[in-house]
């Protein structure tokens, strides 16, 4: 998620919070999947831009072609889109990697802060 002030930010994370508990639902119930959670978000140096970690027990070409999956994570993106106080610097966007690339990802980036 990324905004043009950190005020909007804390919004918007809000918001797609609100929609996270939904999605995990669905991938567990829906999509048979194991969810790792990581209960907080890391804020970028800018701290205009916040990520949020999920993990699951598959790779990410399994996740990518499971029909159950795209559908609920559509239905997510879409939700997120739909907030009706979004502004035009609010932003959201997403990436499937395998575990091996979000450890290097972790080894190579230090979080600024951390907010549960």
């Amino acid at each position: 998620l990324s905004t043009d002030n950190p005020n909007e930010l804390d919004e918007w994370i809000g918001w797609m919070k609100s929609r996270l508990a939904y999605f995990m639902n669905d991938c567990e119930t829906k999509c048979n999947l194991f969810v790792q959670r990581n209960n907080s978000i890391e804020y970028r140096s800018s701290k205009n831009e916040g990520v949020y970690l999920i993990g699951f027990e598959v790779d990410e070409e399994r996740l990518k072609t499971h029909r159950y999956f795209s559908h609920c994570l559509n239905q997510f993106l879409d939700q997120c889109n739909s907030y009706s106080n979004r502004r035009e610097s609010m932003k959201i966007s997403h990436k499937l990697i395998s575990i091996h690339d979000w450890k290097l990802e972790q080894m190579l980036r230090k979080p600024q802060r951390l907010k549960n």
